[in-house]
């Protein structure tokens, strides 16, 4: 069953099925937009010791869903959602937290060199809506579905879009 299909992107037919594709079902493409090209660079992160009620009021503040967290040593070393702060701030002794004791450790990351359809790839698989961009150990930038949704529309054009 598809849900969802778009025309082209970059010379591949994109079509998503309600099964997750295997990483090697699209092959790599060096001619298509690359990460750099459209992630945010003004990256809004956090830091493991800061407190939950902080981070909540940062990611309202510049309405964000998530963010890196990113150690003193400039290091990625989580991220955390806003589902995640809100949770832990409505228990009893959620003022206290600190961003440490929610965020995931483990994160999926992105170089600015790979290509959106990777990207793209990574978040479907993963289900996932942000990734950082990391080069050499650094958070250079972000980038969301969101933003590759932009990318793919301004490709294909107001008029596929409309075409339904």
């Amino acid at each position: 069953m598809v849900l969802f299909a778009a025309g082209m992107f970059g010379g591949i037919k994109i079509s998503v099925s309600s099964q997750t594709l295997p990483s090697d079902l699209l092959p790599m493409r060096t001619d298509l937009p690359t990460v750099a090209a459209i992630m945010t660079r003004d990256v809004v992160s956090t830091d493991p010791d800061i407190g939950l009620d902080l981070t909540l009021a940062a990611m309202i503040e510049h309405e964000l869903t998530c963010l890196p967290v990113i150690n003193r040593a400039g290091r990625l070393v989580g991220m955390v959602s806003r589902t995640q702060a809100r949770a832990a701030l409505s228990a009893a002794d959620g003022d206290s937290q600190r961003v440490r004791d929610v965020m995931t450790g483990y994160v999926y990351k992105i170089g600015s060199p790979d290509t959106l359809l990777r990207a793209a790839r990574i978040m479907l698989e993963q289900q996932i809506s942000t990734l950082p961009v990391v080069d050499d150990g650094q958070v250079v930038g972000i980038i969301t579905t969101t933003d590759i949704l932009r990318e793919l529309i301004a490709r294909l054009g107001a008029d596929a879009v409309e075409a339904r």
